[in-house]
């Protein structure tokens, strides 16, 4: 559809058109020129002028030519498969992965010509993927955030969701699912909900670290069903050998569960591995889920950190908070008038908003030599700032902003996994000073202060290093708020305190001074790339990376050997999800003729949620499509749900309206045809005679 449009009243083209045809008839009023002329070579003339000036006039009243266009959109119908091993736990396994692939061919037989189709195996566009089920846990709510993200505001027809309904990681997924509006959505039940006989070890709960001779607790909680009165034997194992042993009596209860403990001796320095075995019964459905295994390092001594400022503060709480399950440390919370003990028997010191402590107090915290983290609150100005070791030069003013994190992908002194990235963008944001910020060339940044989604160049938490001594920044106020957002996010506060923790063991880790040096984490899971940063000095320590370096993993009496990655100035090597189980590691290389070698331990937990569920949870699939408006059909219903899609009157095509706005002054066309008729009326009166 098109018009012309304009916001001048139309009385005013009218009075235009009126004066270009007086203008038009008196140019031609009685000459001697014209008298020798036929009049319709007259009226022609007058008439060419007469369109000009209108046309003129046309261009000047500011009219604008007008186009709208519809657009259809066809409904997307997304079906969304939970990837996670969890589906392979009941008598239907077998034909599973079959069943899903004939639904999803005869969608595509039915629908393909009115919806858009789009299959998603966990969070990835699976057109063509072979359904697996390998996933290590059942994070339901990422695939329908996922979907939200992707595709909102989209026409969003239908979701058909093929699940067995338990979860063991994020948020409940009916929440996740609400987010994405107006959209009815398809629950395919997988599983069965029969109680089954079965006991399992549901967790074990154990410090990661204990100290060289000191006792230490292993709590086991221990379910079964349908075994009433049975009594079977719990025992522990370090390596093969037992090191303790319970008898767990169960209830005459169809479900019985219990807690018990152990109390076992660190009595070896290192990585110990332990086993919880439950002795298997007869009847029982599932075996796989009555052992554990685990790790703790025994070590020899802990770090002493100090929580400080001139007034209590719920950052410093949630810093405590965050550190209380760490063993290697001792952590202590006091205003600084009330630290009784000599601020130099700590290993590292976290101070709250420096400008607020008495001048002599911060200048001894600084006399130190010690590691600090300071936290920058409101009541800090240049005049303390600008005096402190932390690479940060300021001219800040009286004016707060909120700033949320974003990630600096070249920082390298501890990992940032991608999950507490994407985590740490969405929480909640700090309060820091407006102002300028510059950071030296030696400060490492962390994380970016960030206005919305546009990241700045100003550091939110940095590191810088002076006099051989490590100090870390936080340049904003209200971390408190991180962490009872990542418990709201998740249900628990484990990203808050995996961030606290990688600050707090890196500025307390005394510095290696040795030419080669290797970073990576000790404990990791099977769900995670183990990533692992090197760097070579040379004999005036000086970072280069002209040396090859090789990378030796062991695991028993298997070998793997990796090279080292160059970047531009240290080494990297991803070694990729690894089995669980307990390795030793070497990195050496050959420099200048003389061997250089690092070596340690590292540990894969692994993580065994998925064997743990033997009823699928039918009752929240239900819950799910009656909250959108949609339906819940079993594994065999193939036909009720292609006959649900076909009666639904709500799953239709939507028409979009855009329109496109454009002066006529902008039309070439329009200026060419004024030309075209000026320059014939020129021509015709100089063609006879006129001037």
């Amino acid at each position: 559809m098109q018009k012309l449009i304009t916001e001048i009243p139309l009385i005013w083209g009218a009075l235009w058109i009126a004066l270009s045809f007086l203008l038009s008839l008196w140019y031609y009023r009685r000459k001697d020129w014209l008298s020798d002329l036929s009049r319709g070579l007259v009226v022609l003339m007058m008439s060419l002028r007469f369109l000009a000036l209108s046309l003129l006039g046309v261009l000047v009243l500011g009219i604008m030519y007008a186009s709208e266009e519809e657009r259809v959109e066809q409904p997307i119908l997304i079906t969304l498969v939970d990837d996670s091993k969890s589906m392979l736990n009941y008598k239907d396994s077998a034909i599973v992965a079959e069943n899903i692939q004939n639904y999803q061919q005869a969608i595509a037989e039915n629908f393909g010509g009115d919806f858009e189709i789009l299959n998603f195996y966990g969070n990835q566009i699976a057109e063509g993927q072979p359904l697996t089920f390998n996933g290590q846990k059942s994070d339901l709510s990422t695939y329908f955030e996922g979907i939200h993200e992707k595709y909102y505001q989209r026409n969003i027809g239908g979701i058909i969701f093929y699940s067995d309904g338990n979860f063991n990681a994020g948020i409940n997924p009916i929440y996740s699912a609400e987010k994405i509006k107006l959209t009815p959505v398809f629950t395919i039940g997988v599983g069965d909900t029969i109680e089954k006989t079965d006991q399992l070890i549901r967790e074990v709960l154990a410090n990661d670290i204990a100290f060289l001779n000191n006792k230490f607790q292993v709590s086991v909680n221990v379910e079964a069903r349908k075994l009433k009165g049975k009594r079977v034997a719990l025992s522990v194992y370090k390596g093969d050998a037992r090191v303790a042993q319970e008898f767990v009596s169960y209830s005459t209860d169809e479900l019985s569960s219990q807690k018990i403990d152990f109390i076992l001796n660190a009595d070896q320095i290192g990585y110990q591995h332990y086993r919880v075995v439950l002795a298997g019964v007869e009847e029982e459905y599932n075996l796989k889920n009555n052992s554990y295994d685990f790790y703790v390092e025994v070590m020899d001594g802990r770090n002493s950190v100090l929580l400080t400022s001139a007034a209590p503060h719920p950052d410093l709480g949630a810093i405590k908070n965050a550190l209380a399950d760490n063993d290697n440390l001792n952590v202590e919370a006091k205003v600084i008038e009330k630290v009784d003990k000599a601020l130099d028997s700590y290993d590292l010191i976290v101070l709250h908003d420096p400008g607020t402590l008495k001048p002599e107090k911060l200048k001894e915290i600084l006399s130190l030599n010690k590691p600090v983290l300071f936290i920058l609150g409101t009541q800090s100005g240049d005049d303390v700032i600008n005096k402190l070791p932390i690479g940060l030069s300021t001219r800040l003013g009286n004016q707060l902003d909120d700033v949320q994190g974003a990630v600096n992908k070249n920082f390298s002194n501890f990992v940032i996994s991608d999950e507490l990235a994407q985590t740490l963008s969405q929480f909640p944001p700090l309060q820091v000073k407006y102002g300028s910020v510059v950071a030296s060339n030696a400060t490492d940044i962390a994380l970016f202060q960030s206005l919305g989604k546009v990241a700045t160049k100003k550091p939110l938490i940095s590191f810088n290093e002076s006099n051989g001594v490590k100090y870390g920044t936080i340049s904003g106020e209200g971390i408190w708020r991180w962490k009872i957002a990542d418990y709201a996010r998740n249900q628990s506060t484990a990203n808050f305190n995996i961030l606290i923790d990688k600050i707090t063991q890196y500025l307390v880790l005394k510095k290696d001074a040795s030419n080669l040096r290797v970073k990576l984490p000790r404990v990791n899971s099977t769900l995670e790339d183990v990533q692992v940063q090197a760097e070579f000095y040379n004999d005036n320590l000086e970072r280069i990376n002209t040396a090859d370096i090789q990378f030796v993993l062991k695991k028993g009496k298997e070998e793997n050997v990796y090279d080292f990655a160059k970047t531009a100035q240290a080494y990297h090597l991803n070694l990729g999800k690894l089995p669980a189980g307990q390795y030793a590691w070497k990195a050496q290389t050959l420099f200048n003729g003389k061997n250089y070698i690092k070596q340690g331990e590292l540990v894969v937990n692994a993580v065994v949620k998925e064997d743990l569920d033997t009823k699928a949870n039918h009752k929240l699939l239900h819950q799910i499509s009656e909250n959108s408006h949609g339906k819940f059909f079993g594994l065999k219903d193939q036909q009720a749900l292609i006959h649900e899609l076909n009666s639904r009157g709500d799953i239709t095509p939507i028409t979009y309206t855009s329109s496109t706005y454009k002066d006529l002054i902008d039309f070439i066309t329009l200026f060419a045809i004024i030309i075209a008729l000026l320059t014939l009326e020129w021509f015709l009166r100089r063609y006879n005679g006129a001037y």
